[in-house]
């Protein structure tokens, strides 16, 4: 039987798990396909070729339940011969991982978790140092609680290969995925990745730079927002880390040129999860993202900025009431 690994492409949690999932088909000798892939992808987060495959079984992880094209998603699903394992820990409702469930999805979802890449590792029953270790770089990469520099390196490779493929191949990120599952996690990055670190360094400082330029405060609903226009070389993430280390506010919105839109909150009784869908997203409480379609250069940032306060203005859910 083929196993079909697919995996979240956007950062450290998701190339973790991929390479979770390879040590562990190596060490069986099992046969075993990679795909990285983002909520971008709406239905070809399951890529279509599956169809064609006789008798495999598909690993899916670190990738939310709630996608855009999900009644196609399930559709295919309901073609695939074989068995699909789903592990994730990003918020959901519960009608899609019932609907999931009917179709004989078998689902690992569990929100509480700092990152998938744990979940996977207990799942699977990989608690050998190598795995301890890529689950720790997953978990210190993925709660922003990076304590060592060869993290952080890695996750500036992730960065940089994300701006580099769009296209759902991105082999560069699936490589990566098998370097870290072959190598001693602490000798990633490798030699031959650290000239393409240094260089993007360079330029990731610069578009922190514009990241920072951009940034306007807004009251929206009695709370401060920092609204910030960042180049796509980096990610949301590190452009809100930006932010949060510049501007103290309740909530930070990254609007990237590619039309991506990463949310941080600065108190804890904000449910970002819930922000991101008004705009068709989804994530974490205190992380979340969503996509605002096509790019975005200064005047739309502009309009973005009124329009996303106007909507966030029509509704309270996204308070929970427990602040601290």
């Amino acid at each position: 039987m083929l196993n079909i690994i697919i995996s979240h492409k956007a950062d450290l949690d998701g190339v973790a798990s991929a390479a979770l999932m390879i040590k562990k088909f190596k060490k069986n000798g099992e046969p075993f396909m990679v795909y990285m892939r983002d909520y971008e992808d709406e239905s070809e987060v399951i890529p279509s070729e599956l169809l064609k495959i006789r008798e495999c079984r598909v690993y899916i992880s670190d990738i939310s339940i709630m996608l855009k094209g999900f009644d196609e998603i399930l559709s295919k699903i309901s073609r695939i011969d074989g068995k699909v394992l789903w592990t994730d820990h990003h918020e959901y409702r519960t009608e899609y991982s019932q609907r999931l469930k009917e179709l004989g999805v078998d689902l690992l979802i569990d929100p509480q978790s700092p990152a998938a890449a744990i979940l996977v590792a207990q799942r699977y029953s990989l608690d050998d140092v190598q795995s301890k270790r890529i689950v720790d770089m997953a978990t210190q990469s993925d709660s922003w609680k990076i304590r060592e520099e060869r993290i952080m390196d890695i996750v500036n490779i992730i960065d940089y290969y994300n701006y580099l493929e769009k296209k759902t191949e991105r082999s560069r990120l699936v490589s990566l995925s098998y370097i870290l599952a072959q190598n001693d996690p602490d000798k990633v990055p490798t030699d031959d990745l650290m000239a393409v670190l240094e260089h993007y360094k360079k330029v990731k400082g610069k578009a922190i730079e514009k990241v920072l330029s951009s940034s306007t405060e807004r009251m929206i609903s009695g709370l401060k927002f920092y609204f910030a226009l960042s180049p796509s070389i980096i990610s949301g993430t590190q452009a809100t880390d930006a932010l949060i280390k510049s501007f103290k506010a309740d909530v930070y919105v990254v609007i990237k040129e590619d039309g991506g839109v990463s949310f941080r909150r600065g108190r804890d009784d904000i449910d970002l999860s819930k922000m991101a869908e008004l705009f068709g997203g989804g994530g974490h409480a205190y992380a979340a993202g969503a996509s605002v379609g096509d790019r975005v250069d200064e005047n739309r940032f502009e309009q973005l900025i009124i329009e996303m306060g106007r909507k966030i203005s029509t509704t309270s859910t996204y308070l929970t009431g427990s602040k601290k």
